[in-house]
């Protein structure tokens, strides 16, 4: 509820006392109308008035809300209200009534009950303030928490960023390194594909969403040039529907997979080591299933699982639910299943 909204809700009950006051003492005790407004009108608006003291005192008081000090506060500006409401308006009622016969036989009788109505009336309109004030405060809280959680977000996703291009480009360029001196049109091969990589992988943000279709063309590209720089030893296999070619996945999530396993398989053995891509999916959820063989007796580089950790990362960040990203190991084959739902 906005400040805007209460306003016109307190000017709506005060008008409807108003004129539940006004109908009860002419029809109920034969008070003249004139009496009857006039009375209604200054009883209300003082103890509207009273109300609007105690809101103020809500809405401007620090923001420590408990402890017996701020219970003392309460109670000491209730009484408060009260007795400005008592002393602005009996006095000016008692002159009006003075010498109207029926009105002032009621007025004198009234005296006490007005004092416990307003009392029990201001009493309820302090505890809603409190509440609101409560709610408000609670929601500033939240949407402080909120912002506070997407600007996390936003500052771990940027840093597993600046991890990937960095891990990346670092492997391509001993890739090249390698190459300038015994082949050259290969290592001029792998700069236009690297070039080509980096444009791409500079052009969104990590958090953003693209196509299947998308990040597989990155995924040549990349594979390519590993492909220049292993040669028969690295065999990769992409198996894809066209009907899954549309889906959206987050940007960047596939190719530090493919590097783990190219790297893991790979170095592992002098054999070929088969990269297999595979996906699969619904309107609900597209799959991917990343798997490579390796030795697992033979030579290990004592890599820092950048991709893997990045991956598990984002998909949490994300997603929000970790039951998205799993990985088996059989000793002979490594397997990366990614769900992505499709929102």
């Amino acid at each position: 509820m906005s400040r805007r909204s209460l306003i016109i809700g307190s000017l709506l009950v005060w008008l409807l006392l108003c004129s539940s006051h006004t109908i009860l003492f002419v029809f109920a005790y034969n008070i003249p109308l004139n009496l009857a407004i006039g009375d209604s009108l200054i009883t209300n608006t003082f103890l509207f008035l009273s109300g609007l003291g105690l809101f103020l005192m809500i809405q401007f008081e620090g923001r420590k809300t408990s402890g017996i000090s701020h219970f003392l506060r309460l109670i000491f500006g209730y009484f408060v209200a009260i007795s400005l409401f008592y002393i602005t308006s009996d006095p000016i009622l008692s002159t009006i009534a003075d010498g109207k016969g029926e009105y002032s036989v009621l007025f004198a009788d009234s005296r006490i009950p007005r004092l416990i109505i307003a009392s029990i009336l201001l009493l309820l309109v302090l505890i809603m303030l409190r509440l609101y004030h409560n709610m408000q405060s609670l929601r500033e809280k939240t949407e402080q928490s909120l912002r506070l959680q997407s600007m996390l977000k936003e500052s771990e996703l940027q840093a597993l960023r600046w991890q990937i291009n960095p891990h990346f480009l670092f492997n391509s360029l001993n890739s090249i390194s390698s190459l300038t001196m015994s082949d050259a049109e290969k290592a001029r091969n792998m700069i236009i594909k690297l070039s080509e990589l980096l444009r791409y992988s500079l052009k969104k943000d990590m958090d953003a969403m693209t196509t299947l279709q998308s990040e597989l063309q990155h995924l040549k590209l990349y594979t390519d040039i590993e492909k220049i720089r292993f040669g028969e030893r690295l065999h990769f296999e992409s198996i894809t529907p066209d009907e899954c070619m549309d889906a959206k996945l987050p940007f960047l999530i596939l190719q530090p997979l493919i590097e783990n396993a190219i790297k893991h398989g790979v170095y592992s053995t002098e054999q070929i080591c088969t990269v297999k891509l595979k996906t699969q999916c619904s309107s609900k959820l597209l799959e991917v299933f990343v798997e490579n063989s390796y030795d697992a007796e033979g030579r290990n580089t004592s890599g820092t699982n950048t991709g893997i950790t990045n991956t598990k990362e984002r998909m949490k960040l994300i997603y929000n639910d970790e039951s998205l990203c799993k990985f088996r190991d059989n000793g002979e084959n490594y397997l990366v299943h990614l769900k992505f739902p499709q929102l």
